[in-house]
């Protein structure tokens, strides 16, 4: 199955407090995120990122390691 979502702000430090989100780093932040995104998403499934592709690639290298 393939799942779209818009920019959810990996790497970016400020949206931890402009939207209340509950981690105390940008690190602890986007682990969370990209374990969760790995818990919804099968290994033949995709999740397309809006907006940002560049950090897609990182995000892409980070979870294969």
């Amino acid at each position: 199955m393939n799942y779209y979502t818009a920019d959810l702000h990996f790497g970016h430090k400020g949206v931890i407090d402009l939207d209340h989100r509950p981690f105390e780093t940008v690190e602890v932040m986007d682990e969370a995120m990209i374990s969760l995104s790995n818990q919804r998403v099968n290994r033949d499934g995709c999740m397309l990122y809006g907006y940002r592709p560049v950090r897609l690639n990182e995000i892409v290298k980070a979870n294969r390691n």
